[in-house]
């Protein structure tokens, strides 16, 4: 490949170049006429600079790696071997990973992340608390004022919250209602204000 090919020094290309063997001549003459003045960077530079680039690149980045898994040993689409698939599944650790999480917390939100996706459904009082300005104990009397969460097994940590997959989902499904809630009732308000209009314009055209 053109892109391992190691690049000759100058001393070298010149030396080959003026051998009196006319192949090894013949050979480099090429090299030595677009020789210029400028080194050109060697294999090992090139490697240099690209692995340095990718490490800038991973430095300034969040990098994450993705388990794969052979649906089938035929290496064919639409073929699923269920038996194949879960002997990987126990093999690399992924069923004790899966009951690990399920017996802990596997959702862990940021208090502002939460203030700002469920604002909504805070008391009144709750809703003007600044998201990045909350503590952990403003956070804990939050979270015991959801009614939903009331009386469950959640945490409060320093900078997160802490919470079950069934308590994720039931939160995840009451803020879907109250979104839709809310989207109604904005509908209703913009229906009845293009009404009064309609209405309006009829009358002064009457």
């Amino acid at each position: 490949l053109e892109k391992n090919r190691d690049t000759f020094s100058k001393d070298l290309i010149r030396l080959l170049h003026g051998s009196r063997v006319s192949l090894v001549h013949m050979f480099f003459k090429s090299d030595f006429e677009e020789m210029g003045f400028k080194v050109p960077p060697t294999l090992a530079t090139q490697f240099r600079s690209s692995l340095d680039a990718m490490m800038s690149e991973l430095r300034g980045s969040e990098p994450f790696f993705v388990r794969c898994i052979k649906p089938n040993m035929m290496m064919q689409p639409t073929v699923f071997d269920r038996q194949l698939v879960l002997k990987q599944l126990r093999y690399s650790g992924m069923m004790e990973t899966v009951k690990i999480r399920m017996v802990g917390y596997p959702v862990r939100m940021v208090f502002a992340n939460f203030m700002k996706r469920y604002w909504m459904m805070l008391s009144k009082d709750m809703k003007d608390a600044p998201p990045n300005d909350v503590n952990k104990l403003l956070m804990e009397k939050i979270v015991k004022r959801i009614k939903m969460l009331e009386g469950k097994d959640w945490q409060v940590g320093r900078t997160k919250l802490f919470l079950k997959e069934e308590q994720y989902e039931d939160l995840e499904t009451k803020r879907g209602e109250v979104v839709s809630f809310m989207a109604t009732k904005i509908q209703r308000r913009i229906l009845l204000w293009l009404t009064r209009i309609r209405l309006k314009r009829r009358r002064a055209a009457a």
